[in-house]
């Protein structure tokens, strides 16, 4: 079994707590990444609504980098 079953519960802390989502493979090797197609089953495997699930993806991770890059 894999991190994956909690994803569930961490969705709901974070939507208590305001906090943004991003979708995380934990990749350990190249083969282990995420395709968009695979990220978007992950989100809704842990209850994310579309909206957010769109910005997990499209918009909070580049968010992040930026403020990472300032």
């Amino acid at each position: 079994m894999g991190h994956n079953i909690t994803n569930g519960h961490v969705v709901s802390v974070a939507r208590k707590a305001g906090a943004a989502m991003v979708i995380d493979s934990d990749a350990h090797a190249p083969e282990n990444l995420m395709d968009e197609a695979a990220a978007r089953v992950v989100a809704k495997g842990a209850g994310m609504t579309d909206d957010e699930t769109e910005r997990a993806i499209n918009v909070t991770p580049f968010e992040a980098i930026r403020r990472i890059r300032r």
